[in-house]
């Protein structure tokens, strides 16, 4: 994977993107919609984009999601960073993406928290927003559990 860094102030997150199966997969992070030119220069073309979005539109508004996703023209958009019920904490403000996924033409919820795509099946979609939804690839009981049992911080 390639860790893409700005040294602009506005723009001091990491981006990630893999490359797997032959197959451009981009975790945007926590980043605002506005990196400089050599970020979006060095992202290039992906297949599969992983988007910060939520219904409260906490990192990227809706409009925002669409700029990026006009300039990534991913084949793939997954909602991510986003309030899942009984994992994220009560007291977020985030929400999750249902709003955001209605409004897409070709949205597609996923049935479990893990899914395999194929390299022909990704590269067949035009916009299609893949999302998990309150699904999660871990039982959450047995998480906190072990998450009790860690000491510290």
């Amino acid at each position: 994977s390639t860790p893409l860094y700005s040294s602009a102030a506005s723009d001091v997150y990491k981006r990630q993107v893999v490359e797997t199966a032959n197959m451009r997969i981009l975790h945007w992070g926590d980043n605002r919609p506005n990196p400089p030119e050599e970020i979006w220069r060095a992202i290039g073309q992906v297949d599969i984009a992983l988007l910060p979005i939520d219904g409260s539109e906490h990192v990227l508004s809706y409009q925002q999601i669409d700029y990026v996703r006009s300039r990534l023209k991913p084949h793939i958009t997954i909602p991510h960073h986003y309030f899942v019920w009984n994992i994220t904490h009560r007291a977020s403000c985030l929400l999750p993406p249902d709003a955001w996924m209605k409004s897409q033409q070709n949205a597609k919820l996923t049935e479990k928290g893990e899914i395999t795509l194929q390299l022909e099946e990704v590269k067949s979609q035009k916009d299609m927003a893949l999302c998990f939804g309150n699904e999660v690839a871990f039982i959450p009981e047995e998480e906190l559990k072990n998450k009790e049992k860690r000491v510290g911080a």
